[in-house]
């Protein structure tokens, strides 16, 4: 799976990842995401929008659903990233990481 993930500053990152929660780890780790709650879906600090791919992503549980509900910069292309796993394995995504709360 290839990923580009687009940060706050504008900068383009590239992956090639078979699991997203190693990218919500290694986003945490570089300190481009909080990941406060630690992927518990609790504190939105690791929203993201999907720009494309979307379709090659698990459908979003009511929790998520609930969580993204109550922020200022949510879109339809929002997701957090804790809680999106791949339906596919095969092809691009791109996410960029939703402005900070």
């Amino acid at each position: 799976m290839r990923v580009a993930v687009i940060d706050r500053e504008g900068d383009t990152s590239h992956y090639e990842l078979s699991s997203l929660q190693d990218l919500y780890e290694d986003l945490v780790d570089r300190l481009k995401i909080d990941g406060i709650c630690g992927g518990a879906c609790s504190c939105a600090t690791c929203h993201v929008y999907v720009l494309n791919g979307a379709e090659l992503l698990q459908e979003m549980d009511y929790t998520e659903r609930d969580v993204l509900e109550g922020l200022m910069h949510q879109t339809p292309k929002s997701r957090l990233l804790c809680q999106t796993s791949l339906r596919a394995s095969q092809g691009d995504i791109t996410f960029e990481i939703a402005p900070e709360e």
